[in-house]
């Protein structure tokens, strides 16, 4: 059996669709590589280089996910071997309504994961140094930690702040220092 199959695949390769068939797959093969390397070297020498140039459009998209104001005060981006890193000084998000600052970062790193290309953002290493998080009582029953509302007679699976440290705890190493 597997004799007749390898047969009939020798002789398939040799006929002109075949061969037609083989260099069709190597053209797509080594146009995806070219363009794969061209994407990579773009992102690690012309996008991560200048993406302080983007803090307030960052800015913007973390307002958006966090639902909050955010500040930051200085951002870089650089590259950890084979993973580009961000630095991020002075980050504060606050309050919508009454500007309070609801957690501080004066100092965190975080190394992006490959995975962040699907979608979610994910993280390799994020490492923060003396965090400053806010915590409110709203009643006695909610308490606002950073800007999330945990309700502590509900459910935890089923707000947002759970979805917040299911994503938190899916990372890959995660580092506070005091």
């Amino acid at each position: 059996m597997t004799r007749v199959f390898g047969t009939l695949i020798k002789t398939w390769f040799q006929t002109p669709r075949g061969r037609f068939a083989i260099r069709i797959t190597s053209v797509a093969l080594v146009i995806c590589a070219v363009l794969f390397s061209a994407l990579l070297l773009a992102t690690r020498y012309y996008i991560v280089p200048h993406a302080h140039l983007y803090t307030k459009e960052i800015t913007t998209l973390v307002s958006q996910a966090v639902r909050h104001p955010v500040t930051i005060g200085t951002f870089e981006a650089g590259w950890d071997r084979f993973w580009p890193t961000l630095k991020l000084k002075d980050l504060k998000i606050h309050h919508r309504a009454t500007q309070k600052i609801l957690l501080t970062l004066p100092n965190a790193s975080a190394t992006l994961s490959w995975k962040t290309l699907l979608g979610i953002p994910s993280f390799r290493a994020l490492i923060v140094n003396n965090p400053r998080i806010h915590v409110y009582r709203k009643n006695p029953d909610q308490v606002r930690i950073a800007g999330f509302l945990v309700d502590l007679k509900k459910n935890a699976g089923a707000d947002s702040a759970s979805n917040g440290v299911s994503w938190l705890l899916d990372q890959g190493r995660i580092q506070l220092n005091n």
